[in-house]
């Protein structure tokens, strides 16, 4: 179970009639990439959470690409797995925008981008920020910047997100450990986010 149920969506990015039209239609042809948001929409906003240090970055970016982007286990990602990767990252704009991003990475139609590639584009600014809501999500768990936080850290975080440690919110806690370490890593948060295995 998630813990709530809020929509992520995408927002056009100009003001044309043109555009929002080209964007609504891209929303209608992602719908099914989109997750269900698990905590409420509030704690993802551009100002919430600390500061992530590069070094937790770079084991973010890493979970990311070996549990949502890489789903052959090849170490590569083509542009479709590419584009489903920002979209279940939260990316802010549409199928065009995730394009200008693959061509920015000079990658051609019908190309594949590796672990090394996709972390340092990642760390461009204005990409990070335009996918970063589960990053500084789980950086309110994550005091340390390891990657991980203990399930004791989760629910004590998620008790000053307003959020009850309820019986259902400790099972809920509880079934992210999938590996039953005691501790909740940023690629099981990830997976139990957005209900993957």
């Amino acid at each position: 179970t998630a813990i709530t149920g809020v929509e992520i969506t995408t927002t056009a990015t100009t003001a044309t009639a043109e555009a929002v039209t080209t964007t609504n239609r891209n929303k209608e042809q992602n719908h099914h990439l989109k997750p269900k948001m698990s905590f409420l929409k509030r704690w993802i906003k551009k100002d919430t959470g600390p500061k992530i240090s590069n070094e937790a970055k770079r084991i973010y970016y890493t979970s990311e690409f070996d549990a949502l982007g890489d789903m052959t286990k090849d170490g590569l990602v083509n542009y479709d797995e590419f584009m489903n990767l920002l979209m279940l990252l939260g990316f802010t704009g549409d199928r065009d925008g995730c394009k200008k991003i693959w061509k920015y990475a000079k990658k051609p139609d019908g190309g594949q981008m590796n672990k090394d590639e996709y972390i340092a584009l990642m760390f461009d600014k204005k990409i990070d920020s335009k996918t970063d809501q589960w990053r500084k999500l789980f950086a309110q768990f994550d005091q340390d910047g390891t990657g991980w936080a203990t399930k004791e850290e989760v629910l004590q975080g998620l008790e000053k997100m307003g959020i009850p440690n309820s019986d259902e919110m400790k099972k809920t806690v509880e079934e992210m450990d999938t590996n039953k370490d005691d501790k909740i890593s940023y690629t099981e948060f990830l997976k139990k986010q957005l209900h993957r295995q």
